[in-house]
């Protein structure tokens, strides 16, 4: 067990503690630190826990948080099942010990198998908890999380999995998210110096851990226009590659009809949605949530290999939501696949690219306040608003 800050320090504030379990992604992170600000301004203390993946340490560097060594139970080979039972009883002991001396007042889990010992440790000691379910599709861990929870705070009203029998349990919250997100006009914004005017500017990103196909993709689209340059308009691309993704091709490139720069991660995301008029990414819940504020066309390229295949229906849920509430050609949402987009020398993507280039224009008159007198926007209520208020009503009102 990994330790951040002295845990010993907990108890200071007028209302106690509160824990928030998170790891694995920066979309369950980052929901879990969204919170974290909530329960701040509320004079909570609080202790994240999480795994010890690396963005699991980048992203709560500086936060009080116990990193613990869980694993998931999704291997073929017994022996690693065996392996990975083993290291969760260990976990699961040693948070049951520290709750024990600590006494939470309650805890939430925003996501990732980190989850799974944490939140049962807490229903030993009788803390209450609640879980977030930020997909279309409930989780694995959730699944089993659910039959003991206080209360499941669901992303999309219509989530699949949960059973009928736990219908008083579910909240349809939204997603929680960074507060900045709730006050800024993605459409009017462009805070990046260097991106001009006649540029067509997009980010890429295949998720906080980055995705093979789509590097190899983006990286295949630069080295063809390199050779034939057929756009009547200057690209602009930053991409996020992921650390896990080795690549020979240059980090930068930088040409008159082209500036291309690759990064292992996009430290400001909000920053980027700002700096860019177009998105290509993959269709992960807490980015769907981001996207229901941003209102900037994307193409939408779902993780084809999940069982549930849950980013398919997190990003079908996107493009009808945006297709009801669609106004100025605003909020073009594509869902496509990396074979599509690459035929016949990538036609698909410069029709995609050139299409929403000449729109540009007309996006001056979008704004946050539209989308959300649309009814687009679940998340315009709140989430980390609605969380907050019902887990601690229900442990202060028992």
């Amino acid at each position: 067990m990994h330790r951040v800050n002295n845990v010993n320090k907990h108890k200071s504030n007028n209302n106690g503690l509160v824990v928030l379990v998170a790891g694995g992604t920066a979309g369950h992170i980052n929901a879990a630190i969204a919170l974290e600000k909530k329960f701040l301004e509320n004079n909570f203390d609080v202790l994240f826990f999480s795994g010890k993946r690396p963005l699991d340490f980048k992203l709560f560097a500086n936060k009080s948080v116990i990193h613990l060594d869980a694993r998931p139970i999704k291997y073929k080979n017994p022996l690693k099942i065996i392996w990975s039972l083993y290291k969760n009883i260990v976990a699961f002991i040693k948070v049951l010990m520290t709750m024990y001396r600590l006494r939470p007042l309650l805890a939430i889990g925003a996501g990732g198998y980190i989850c799974g010992p944490v939140l049962m440790a807490h229903y030993l000691l009788r803390i209450p908890f609640f879980i977030i379910e930020q997909n279309a599709v409930l989780g694995v861990t959730n699944k089993i999380l659910l039959l003991f929870a206080n209360k499941i705070f669901i992303h999309l009203k219509h989530t699949i999995g949960i059973p009928k029998f736990f219908n008083k349990k579910v909240i349809v919250s939204g997603n929680p998210i960074r507060s900045e997100f709730l006050t800024t006009n993605f459409n009017v914004c462009r805070r990046d110096k260097d991106n001009r005017e006649d540029e067509f500017a997009i980010v890429v990103f295949g998720g906080s851990l980055g995705a093979t196909p789509i590097n190899d993709l983006i990286e295949a689209f630069v080295s063809s226009l390199q050779k034939n340059y057929d756009l009547n308009f200057k690209l602009r691309i930053k991409h996020q590659t992921g650390k896990r993704d080795i690549s020979s091709f240059p980090k930068r490139v930088e040409n008159k009809d082209i500036i291309y720069q690759q990064l292992e991660y996009l430290d400001d995301i909000c920053k980027e949605y700002c700096d860019h008029d177009f998105i290509i990414c993959r269709s992960g819940a807490s980015t769907i949530s981001e996207l229901r504020y941003v209102r900037k066309p994307v193409i939408l390229i779902p993780y084809p290999h999940h069982k549930d295949r849950h980013q398919f229906i997190n990003a079908e849920s996107l493009k009808h939501e945006a297709e009801d509430a669609n106004s100025h050609s605003c909020f073009n949402v594509y869902i496509e696949d990396v074979v599509r987009l690459a035929e016949n020398n990538f036609t698909l993507l410069k029709n995609i690219i050139r299409s929403n280039y000449s729109q540009r224009s007309q996006r001056s008159q979008c704004s946050n306040q539209n989308s959300q007198q649309s009814g687009l926007l679940l998340e315009m209520k709140d989430a980390t608003e609605i969380i907050y208020n019902i887990s601690t009503y229900s442990v202060f009102n028992k």
